[in-house]
Parts: structure tokens; sequence; C-alpha cells
């Protein structure tokens, strides 16, 4: 993992000393990864692309498919802040149109409990409104794309994979119980009306 950040950084670096017009030399990228550690026992898969454009600046087995190392968050976490800012704040809205309809607008935020909701619609009902004639969710601050881009084909038949939405309440979690059925057999029942299955490994 050292050697891998240690290589992130130096790419990262190279790129910040070049030239805006991005003047890159490529033989000299190809050095500096093939003198890595991690050339030798790691296939090591790089594209560069100029975001105001789209240009390709440089690729190395760009088309292999691979599992994201762990590393990759340090890009995508400096592409969310450099887009959103660093003063970003995730909030969820309530709005109520003409029609007497409630809309909650969905913020993605990853931090939203099923508390924070109760406590808001109490908010709204101490307000005056109590009844409404429909109930809509607004998820729209995200596509509907479930998987990003390049995951891997056979990701989505895996019941622990969690797909991409703007839906995120509790973490993602659910409590559950476990007790002893008549067979002397251990059982999970979630402590929810939430429909979901329950994949059970458990012995006793």
């Amino acid at each position: 993992m050292k050697n891998l950040l240690k290589l992130f950084t130096l790419i990262i670096l190279f790129f910040m000393v070049t030239t805006p017009t991005f003047a890159i030399q490529t033989n000299k990228i190809d050095k500096l990864i093939k003198n890595s550690p991690l050339y030798e026992s790691s296939t090591i898969a790089i594209s560069i692309k100029n975001a105001s454009n789209n240009n390709v600046i440089y690729e190395l087995n760009q088309k292999k498919l691979l599992h994201p190392a762990s590393t990759l968050k340090l890009f995508t976490t400096y592409a969310a802040l450099d887009t959103l800012g660093y003063e970003y704040q995730f909030k969820t809205g309530f709005y109520k149109d003409s029609q007497n309809n409630l809309y909650i607008k969905l913020g993605a935020d990853p931090l939203l409990t099923n508390q924070e909701l109760r406590n808001a619609l109490e908010t709204i009902k101490s307000k005056g409104f109590n009844c409404f004639a429909n109930l809509y969710i607004d998820d729209s601050i995200i596509d509907k794309k479930e998987f990003a881009q390049g995951w891997m084909w056979d990701d989505d038949v895996n019941p622990y994979t969690p797909k991409v939405s703007a839906y995120n309440l509790d973490s993602n979690t659910v409590k559950v119980n476990m007790f002893k059925n008549s067979q002397g057999l251990a059982e999970l029942q979630p402590k929810t009306s939430y429909p979901m299955s329950i994949y059970s490994y458990i012995k006793t």
C-alpha cells in the first residue's frame, strides 16, 4: 500500500510540475512506473485525461478490467471537493405545492437517519401541515446508474454489493433480533417493516 501511494504521489507531482499545455514526455512517465517496486509484481493501469476537453494525456493498460484499490478514493475525494467545495453540506429538503403535495428532496446525505426524518415531519406538523394529498420523493440529485461506469460486470449479482443511490438512511443498516428456533437453529428477524432478504450462515 505504501509503494502504491508513493507511486501515485510521484505521478501527481509529475503532472503538477509540467506546463499548462500538457507537453508531457511519456517516456519519463514510463520510466517512473518501471522503476517502481510495484512494476514487477502488480498490474498498473492508468488513464489520465484533460478535464476541459477530454483529450488523452497518458494511458497504460487502460482497457484492463481491474478492481480499483482504496487509494482511488484519493482522486475521487479531491474531485468531489474541487466540484462541491470544502464547505459543502448535504441537505434534505421538504417542499409543498399548491395542490397540497409534499415533496422530500433527497440530498444523498450519507449520515441521514430515520429519526431525523421523523423530527422533520413533526416540525412540519407543528406548523399546521397535518395532511397532504400525496408524498413524492425526489432523488434526482444523482443519476439513475446503480453502478459506476467501469465496475466489474458481475458486481450487480452480488447481494452484498451496495448500489449507488440518493437513498441513505441509518447508514443503510437495520437492526435484527437473533433467537433460537424450535429446531435449535439460530434465526435472524429484522426489526423493521422494510422488505428484505437475509442471508444467514449462523449455526449453533
